[in-house]
């Protein structure tokens, strides 16, 4: 199966007419539901530091898995191997986070982990003939597992699930053949995800290497800069203070907004925001009447939104379709002078790396971290001419789209995978009749 398949090319199968109900849910007349204990070895390999030949070892805790994936390993002194090390893994085995099951802190180990040490707060699962461990972690991380977790867990500031009530949790069994093939799917949509990740970590570098260059250096050739308190810059670039490249002052949004209403003002916060576009997922809304008690920090188009509590220096440029929303307190609302700046340009100078590294030097308090809104005012702006602005705009942006592209290209792997995992898994989608390539790192673990 290719990176590049999709549902189509698999979904015209077989589907069971006969299914069964299960305490679970309900699966293939065909496939068999078992509980754990009853198909997997669960921790089978201690660990004991005096009986450890070697003066180090691979540590894996609990922060090293997530989602599926093994993330590292720290090389411990045998001197210092925490208490917690206490289980011994082998390639194929499956990890499961039993701490805190809401972070998914599960794993798979591949050849590159084996023989290492993990945490007690996994349960090492170990298959036999009867389960292909590549399937097996695709049941862990499904909902159907994590629903199971969920009852089981006890403990409110330390919430975990007691390896005992870890072995009654039940697992779908379907044929081995299908098993791998189901693997297969699922596994090939994680590479996709891994690669894409691994792409969008690669222009985000690119983009905040080019971001610190370029408002360091401009886009016109000159041996000539200025130091400033935010930087060096261009001589031939004017350096302002804020407060003269706006059009009136900035201000804090709203501080209560209420019990909320469903048919009132959309109201951002600073968490909405992300790399410079609105990410908000519910949008919140106030009431009309508390949105007119702030109606200095009334958005319109353009307008630069900047976190100044919380997680200071998030920034964004105002879309069009955002005009007559609102912000919380968290951020305040900048009305450039265009005829001096380009909003554009002064959305992407704050979200350079040496600026979000400056106002982290510039933020007070411990429990809420913020900037005082006199600070901002009379920080330093630098100004290039208009004509270098829109140049610079163009080249950042257009580094920005290749790295939203692939944001959305890793949504769209991420939403497949969420329906296929529910729909194979359950055995609504049947592999049966496909001709699906099980690949050796699946058929190789059962």
């Amino acid at each position: 199966m290719s990176e590049e398949s999709t549902l189509d090319e698999f979904a015209k199968t077989t589907v069971s007419q006969e299914r069964q109900e299960t305490p679970v849910g309900e699966i293939p007349a065909d496939w068999g539901m078992e509980r754990l204990k009853d198909v997997v070895e669960i921790n089978p390999d201690g660990f004991s530091k005096d009986d450890w030949a070697s003066e180090t070892f691979e540590y894996i805790s609990l922060s090293e898995a997530s989602e599926g994936e093994i993330e590292g390993s720290t090389t411990t002194p045998i001197r210092d191997a925490p208490s917690r090390a206490q289980r011994k893994v082998q390639q194929g085995d499956v990890l499961v986070g039993t701490v805190r099951p809401k972070q998914r802190s599960h794993g798979f180990i591949s050849e590159e982990h084996a023989e290492k040490i993990c945490s007690s707060g996994f349960g090492v699962l170990r298959t036999e003939s009867r389960l292909n461990s590549r399937y097996l972690l695709q049941e862990i991380l499904s909902n159907r597992f994590f629903s199971q977790m969920e009852a089981y867990v006890a403990g409110s500031g330390y919430p975990a699930v007691k390896i005992s009530d870890l072995k009654k949790h039940r697992v779908a069994i379907p044929p081995i053949v299908e098993q791998r093939k189901i693997a297969t799917v699922l596994y090939t949509l994680d590479r996709a995800i891994g690669k894409t990740e691994k792409i969008i970590d690669q222009l985000d570098k690119l983009l905040r290497g080019l971001m610190d260059d370029i408002f360091e250096s401009g886009t016109a050739s000159t041996d000539r800069f200025q130091e400033t308190p935010v930087g060096r810059f261009p001589d031939s670039w004017r350096i302002v203070q804020i407060q003269d490249i706006l059009t009136e002052k900035p201000s804090y949004g709203i501080v209560k907004p209420g019990d909320g209403d469903e048919n009132g003002v959309r109201m951002i916060r600073a968490t909405d925001i992300e790399q410079g576009r609105l990410v908000e997922e519910e949008p919140i809304r106030v009431s009309e009447s508390k949105s007119q008690e702030y109606e200095r920090t009334k958005i319109y188009e353009k307008n630069i939104l900047l976190s100044v509590m919380g997680t200071v220096g998030r920034s964004m440029c105002a879309p069009k379709d955002l005009e007559g929303a609102n912000v919380n307190r968290a951020l305040a609302v900048l009305r450039m002078d265009e005829s001096q700046v380009i909003p554009k340009f002064a959305d992407l100078w704050f979200r350079s790396p040496h600026i979000q590294s400056y106002f982290e030097t510039q933020k007070f308090g411990t429990a809420q971290p913020r900037l005082n809104l006199g600070f901002l005012r009379k920080m330093k702006f630098p100004v290039p001419p208009k004509e270098e602005q829109k140049e610079i705009v163009a080249i950042l942006e257009t580094a920005e789209r290749r790295y939203w592209s692939e944001r959305e290209t890793k949504k769209q792997f991420e939403r497949l995978k969420h329906g296929l995992q529910q729909d194979l898994l359950s055995g609504k989608v049947r592999t049966t009749d496909t001709n699906i390539e099980v690949p050796d790192e699946i058929a190789q673990h059962g």
